[in-house]
């Protein structure tokens, strides 16, 4: 604790009142505030090295950040069971044009002095303009006075604020004062418990990590600023337990991955949610996800739940994770087994998530939830939470910081925060944050946008050239070559650098190398398609087997994982857990690795050995007779709108669209034709395209484009899909006609497939009748009950399906 006068002195020096530096108004304010430890102006003044008479005046200072504000909480949730009262502090400020750090020091008005918010991270307005809120948690004890054990609520907290371009160390320099506040201590309630987590295995330690007292002076390596990412407010006193929904309470899993398929779509054109609101995307969630009333789920079920929401909006989005409770060797599928989550842990057994993942994915352009768990002494249980992340920043020094999304009071209104905190990796391997680093970040789940028919058309793998150091390195010498690798893209591409070449060693399955298109040097075109080549000195492929494959943003390009000498699987990067395509050629001497054919895109081709090499220019007999850069389906109220762009046509006669119905009994699908739309002959410009079909049933569809040349010759598009099936909510309808003698109707809605019981009961509760108790198909159901044999009255009927149970009221009237 510091004395007064010491504390004084501090207050001072970084409140700058010096000659010439604050108003006089200012001044005494601060006399005011701390006037019952000061014993006359003259103590003041001995901490001035001056002896003249002190002007006061204003003096305008100018800061990349502002108007800052800050409120003060104590969380009281005894679940949490810290080791310390967890203080939570919330800043809001006006972002200026400079990314800018914050540090903030705080003290009741005769306690020590502590440094509650060390090195804040404040984007600038380059990431969005507008007043901002941050929170960040710290050790209310700090702040206690002699002898206190708890400060009460509404205790005056004095905040000291200081603003600075770089990580900063307390004691501050005086220039980097800028505003203080006096503000109350309020109690917060917090309630973001999830479900119970698993159980640990026996072994399992509780490392406690050591950390530095603040960031030393680094320069900041790496960051990630989201500030558009959704945070839905919940409120169980409004939108509490139902027949229909398990209730905003324990709805921290859900929401996490609502706000991120939100988020997802306001920055993907694939993506569309058909118009569902923030809260109607995680109330569907939360069903799919197997919530039963007011209870959290578990890391599988919501994988499983994320893909089955994915396929019911027919999404181009697949599901990546790292999680200690689901090993590398774990499986795991949506309900229908179409989909298949990828498992990107590192090893075998339970391994924690490790940073990297969450860098990558949110550099991809991919969202990520991060699910954590702690222990409470309280109950001697473990329990979890999940946020959606917003942003990560990293130090030269390795320091680490998250930023993430998520309701603290789930019970009430108003409990939404951006939290940021530190992140420590213990001896383990655990990542850890929070008071005392009691939270263990168990899972990293993010969804990854598939690449669009366009961007996986735009560019492809077109050559390769290794060398051998007994095949190849004679006769590269003798002709001039290098190894090198060649990719066609289209001329238009705007984001050569979010292609990303890997390659991998096949006897390992590990990636060895990784780089990007624009890497690449540009060499010969062709109906706007161009050849881009990267040439390396010296060995650097592996000579006669390994894998070059290619993805979009972090997401494999189907068919793009290319192998030679035998297929494997790859064990980490892009292509983690996905088996490559073998060209079926293997390296000979002086010859390359080449596709030759004609087409417009990857799939129109075939692998060949090549001689000489051709770096940098189209291989023989290849040609790109229409160029298709886009094709995509949107529902209408009255059908299905087909549009697709090309860019350029050589004797394009048209288009044939043909269209294929999902099949119910063998889920085979038949292409037929259903329409033709004119070409555009031979042309080098931008030509759009559509066609609306009228006719689309209301179930599964999948349409493709045949593309005929005046000639007769033709090529298929790749294949898109839509959904058109209504989408079915769980529903008891009010039976009719009602008042009824004697016979009246029950309808009811499931979702999905599965045990279904319909019971009638009388007033007293006994049962009259047991209209259904069977397995059913999802649909609309109707059920006829006949009342003959009873009296005049009120009677219920209660619907059980699933997690569901709903119950009406009927009346018989004879």
């Amino acid at each position: 604790m510091l004395v007064p006068d010491e504390r004084l002195k501090f207050l001072i020096s970084n409140k700058q009142l010096n000659a010439g530096s604050y108003s006089c108004k200012k001044f005494f304010l601060l006399i005011s505030i701390k006037g019952g430890y000061m014993r006359s102006i003259t103590t003041i003044l001995r901490y001035f090295s001056f002896t003249a008479i002190i002007f006061l005046v204003t003096v305008t200072r100018s800061f990349s950040q502002g108007n800052f504000s800050i409120v003060l909480q104590q969380e009281m949730d005894p679940l949490f069971q810290n080791d310390y009262d967890v203080g939570l502090a919330t800043i809001s400020y006006m972002p200026g044009p400079q990314d800018m750090f914050l540090s903030i020091g705080a003290q009741q008005e005769s306690g020590p002095l502590d440094i509650i918010v060390s090195n804040l991270f404040l984007p600038g307005n380059m990431y969005g303009t507008g007043q901002r809120t941050v929170s960040m948690e710290f050790n209310l004890n700090n702040l206690f006075l002699p002898g206190q054990t708890s400060i009460p609520e509404n205790t005056l907290i004095i905040t000291y604020f200081h603003i600075f371009q770089q990580p900063s160390c307390y004691p501050f320099e005086p220039s980097t004062y800028v505003h203080n506040a006096i503000v109350p201590l309020i109690y917060f309630d917090t309630y973001a418990v999830g479900v119970e987590s698993p159980l640990f295995p026996q072994d399992f330690q509780l490392v406690v990590p050591t950390e530095p007292p603040c960031i030393p002076l680094v320069e900041m390596e790496d960051k990630i600023v989201r500030t558009d990412m959704p945070n839905l407010d919940l409120d169980d006193g409004t939108h509490g337990d139902n027949a229909m929904f398990a209730g905003d309470l324990n709805a921290c899993v859900p929401t996490a991955t609502a706000n991120s398929m939100k988020w997802l779509e306001m920055h993907n054109d694939s993506v569309k949610l058909g118009g569902k609101t923030l809260r109607e995307v995680m109330e569907e969630l939360s069903g799919l996800m197997k919530r039963a009333n007011n209870e959290g789920t578990y890391s599988d079920s919501m994988i499983v739940g994320k893909m089955d929401f994915i396929e019911a909006h027919n999404l181009p989005i697949e599901v990546k994770y790292q999680s200690f409770f689901l090993p590398k060797d774990t499986t795991l599928k949506s309900t229908s087994g179409n989909s298949t989550a990828r498992n990107f842990n590192s090893d075998t057994g339970n391994v924690p998530p490790d940073f990297n993942f969450i860098k990558q994915m949110m550099k991809d352009g991919e969202d990520a939830e991060m699910n954590f768990t702690w222990y409470s002494s309280a109950n001697d249980k473990w329990y979890g939470h999940s946020v959606v992340l917003t942003g990560y920043q990293e130090f030269a020094n390795g320091t680490k910081v998250l930023t993430f999304n998520h309701d603290k009071d789930q019970r009430n209104a108003g409990g939404t925060v951006t939290q940021t905190d530190t992140v420590w990796v213990d001896s383990t391997g655990w990542m850890r944050f929070g008071p005392n680093k009691k939270y263990f970040i168990k899972d990293i789940v993010a969804e990854s946008p598939i690449p669009t028919f366009g961007q996986s058309t735009a560019a492809w793998l077109n050559e390769f050239f290794t060398l051998d150091g007994t095949l190849n390195k004679g006769n590269a010498i003798k002709n001039g070559s290098s190894e090198f690798i060649e990719m066609v893209a289209n001329q238009n591409i705007p984001d050569p650098q979010n292609y990303r070449i890997t390659l991998y060693d096949k006897a390992t399955g590990t990636q060895y190398s990784v780089m990007t298109l624009d890497q690449f040097t540009a060499g010969a075109t062709m109906d706007s398609f161009i050849v881009y080549t990267i040439s390396f000195t010296g060995d650097v492929l592996h000579d006669t087997e390994g894998g070059i494959a290619l993805s979009y943003n972090g997401s494999p390009i189907p068919g793009l994982f290319i192998s030679y000498g035998g297929v494997f699987t790859a064990l980490d990067g892009d292509w983690t857990g996905l088996t490559s395509t073998d060209a079926g050629i293997t390296p000979a001497p002086g010859n390359s690795i080449a596709l030759t054919g004609t087409g417009a895109q990857f799939s129109s081709f075939s692998w060949t050995s090549s001689s000489p090499p051709s770096p940098g220019s189209f291989n023989q007999s290849q040609e790109i007779p229409v160029e298709l850069v886009s094709f995509s389906a949107y529902a209408e109220k009255e059908g299905v709108s087909l549009k697709w762009m090309t860019a350029t046509e050589i004797n394009n006669s048209g288009f044939e669209i043909e269209r294929a119905v999902e099949n119910g009994i063998n889920e085979k699908w038949k292409f037929e034709k259903i329409g033709f739309v004119d070409g555009a002959g031979t042309t080098t410009e931008r030509k759009e395209y559509s066609y609306f079909d009228v006719s689309a049933p209301l179930t599964k569809l999948k349409y493709r484009l045949k593309q005929i040349d005046l000639d007769g010759s033709f090529e298929y598009s790749g294949v898109i899909e839509i959904n058109l099936e209504p989408k079915l909510r769980y529903e008891l309808a009010q039976n009719y006609p009602n008042p009824f003698n004697p016979v009246t109707v029950i309808s009811y809605t499931i979702p999905d497939a599965g045990k279904v019981q319909l019971t009638i009961y009388n007033i007293l509760g006994q049962t009259v009748a047991v209209l259904v108790n069977e397995s059913q198909e999802k649909g609309i159901h109707k059920v006829e009950f006949d009342g003959t044999n009873l009296n005049s009255g009120i009677y219920f009927y209660q619907l059980a399906a699933g997690n569901n149970i709903s119950t009406r009221k009927m009346m018989l009237i004879k």
